[in-house]
């Protein structure tokens, strides 16, 4: 069975689904999620993890920055929440209706969500 290096602290997490490719996500929490056909040997699950550990490692190093702005700056207050939800209601239409144009597409409604 091939071995895993993952960075300290990180798990890693195979989940099976009815799909035909194999793909891999990063979470906030520190987990590296491989989405993989049903019958795909975790041999060849790890292996294709292995080799995007460089990819994996650079997710890493996102987050860890991302907490350390938190951290230091951080987090938004309910009134900067408020403010850029705003500017993005004020903002957002325009661009996306000059684009559409140049385009050549509709779009439907577009919303502003606090996720």
């Amino acid at each position: 069975m091939a071995e895993m290096n993952l960075p300290e602290g990180w798990k890693l997490r195979i989940i099976r689904a009815k799909r035909k490719t194999l793909s891999i996500s990063v979470t906030e929490k520190g987990v590296i999620v491989a989405k993989a056909p049903m019958r795909l040997p975790v041999d060849e699950i790890l292996r294709f993890v292995n080799a995007k550990k460089g990819w994996i490692e650079k997710q890493a190093e996102r987050i860890e920055r991302t907490r350390e702005r938190v951290e230091t700056e951080g987090a938004l207050s309910q009134e900067e929440i408020e403010t850029l939800a705003r500017m993005a209601k004020k903002v957002l239409p325009e661009r996306v209706a000059r684009f559409a144009e140049i385009l050549g597409v509709s779009y439907g409604r577009i919303t502003i969500r606090n996720q």
